[in-house]
């Protein structure tokens, strides 16, 4: 007993560095099917509080084992330790998910997520109305998830900014509708921003071509992750982030 209790000890041990607990840390997972879902979220959020990225994999695997005891940290060794153990965090929280949510028909869950709307409730409510639904749902695609994110909005608005580009996850439609129900209620995004065309430059593209000068033109590094939020968020082109226009159709583009 002591041997197996040294040996799971030294397993942890060798699991990559974890990022550093908070003062108000999520509480430790002992495996009770009930309080599941709840123990996610805390783990979730701690990811989102802490600015992690979707990538660092290995640290949000060995970030949430550092929150498990007794069976589901005897359940996590054996899945590290397997043949084919989850590389990806998406693949680890689908595998703890089927393991120990609540067995409920998934029938209703799906249901729910495909008539949910926000109606007159906050951005903020909604959001977390929401997620606590994808929170209960197992193996939902992103893109379904994405589907009914974008039908449930009640505001139009920000639908159409969702609309080009499309999000790519769900965790995206998220933050960019929360971005742009910021800048609206702000006043600092057109409300009625330009639609992409891919065949029909806007009226002034040649006026604009032709006080474009491929000397004088300047060299725009590449958007980050942040840019390319408030851009959208803005109704900002994202190739020479100015407004009238979409990347597809930027004179710094055509002029090339």
């Amino acid at each position: 007993m002591n041997q197996n209790h040294e040996q799971m000890l030294g397993l942890v041990a060798a699991l990559p560095p974890a990022l550093p607990r908070r003062t108000h840390e999520p509480s430790s997972f002992t495996g009770d099917p009930s309080s599941f879902r709840l123990w996610l979220f805390q783990i979730e959020s701690e990811f989102f509080n802490r600015h992690v990225p979707e990538a660092a994999h290995a640290a949000r695997i060995s970030t949430a084992a550092s929150y498990l005891a007794d069976n589901p940290l005897r359940w996590h060794i054996a899945l590290m330790n397997s043949n084919n153990p989850p590389l990806t965090w998406e693949n680890y929280r689908l595998a703890i998910s089927e393991r120990y949510t609540p067995q409920l028909d998934q029938s209703i869950v799906r249901d729910k997520l495909a008539s949910i709307r926000q109606g007159s409730q906050l951005m903020e409510p909604f959001i977390t109305r929401f997620e606590t639904l994808t929170l209960a749902a197992v193996g939902v695609d992103e893109e379904s998830l994405i589907g009914h994110f974008i039908r449930a909005l009640s505001d139009k608005r920000v639908v159409t900014h969702l609309a080009y580009p499309r999000p790519v996850t769900s965790r995206d439609a998220i933050t960019r509708a929360r971005a742009v129900d910021l800048s609206l209620r702000a006043g600092t995004t057109d409300p009625h921003p330009p639609r992409p065309s891919a065949h029909h430059p806007p009226a002034n593209a040649n006026a604009e071509l032709s006080t474009i000068s491929s000397t004088t033109r300047p060299r725009l590094s590449k958007l980050t992750p942040e840019e390319r939020i408030r851009c959208a968020a803005q109704g900002l082109c994202f190739m020479c982030r100015q407004h009238g226009h979409m990347a597809n159709v930027c004179p710094n583009r055509l002029n090339k």
